[in-house]
């Protein structure tokens, strides 16, 4: 019974341990798994088989919002902060978190124009205090 990485090694570049002027992570297990939990072995294109930082899929900027994350490379434990642009109210969740299983927290927010009086003053009160 051959092991994963032997698998994996037939698409992969065959691992280097300094490639392109970069250090290479730390090199799979043979069952293919990694020491650290939040490590998944993955085929990085310069230095073949390694144990790499799990991430959460890329977000998009809500129309007519902004978004922020932190650290911004989407790794476990990374929160996006959302806010609407001026004259918008955000509805839904102003931060979502990276999860352990690599999902965001929560749902994307939507930025809908402000329509009533009460909406528009607090967006003006709350730009003139800042």
């Amino acid at each position: 019974m051959s092991s994963i990485t032997e698998s994996f090694s037939q698409e992969c570049e065959q691992r280097d341990t300094v490639r392109a002027g970069r250090d290479c992570e730390r090199a799979c297990l043979p069952d293919g798994t990694c020491k650290k939990q939040n490590r998944q072995c993955v085929c990085d294109g310069l230095c073949g088989l390694s144990c790499l930082r799990k991430k959460c899929p890329p977000l998009s900027t809500p129309k007519n919002g902004n978004m922020v994350v932190r650290p911004n490379d989407r790794t476990i434990g990374a929160v996006v902060t959302y806010s609407c642009n001026y004259d918008f109210v955000i509805s839904g969740h102003t931060s979502r978190m990276c999860q352990r299983n690599q999902t965001w927290s929560g749902t994307e927010p939507i930025c809908s124009a402000a329509t009533t009086t009460g909406e528009i003053l607090k967006i003006r009160l709350v730009a003139y205090m800042a």
